[in-house]
């Protein structure tokens, strides 16, 4: 049972990490969309 449990938490912990991934992805192509001049 523990190690469900465990296993669970990380499961939630991966998805929480993916979607702040993304969300930080999205913000950076925006990003790079709004200035088109290379850094």
């Amino acid at each position: 049972m523990v190690f469900v449990s465990t296993l669970l938490y990380y499961y939630i912990w991966l998805l929480v990490y993916l979607q702040f991934l993304i969300i930080f992805a999205n913000l950076h192509l925006r990003y790079i969309q709004n200035n088109k001049t290379p850094i």
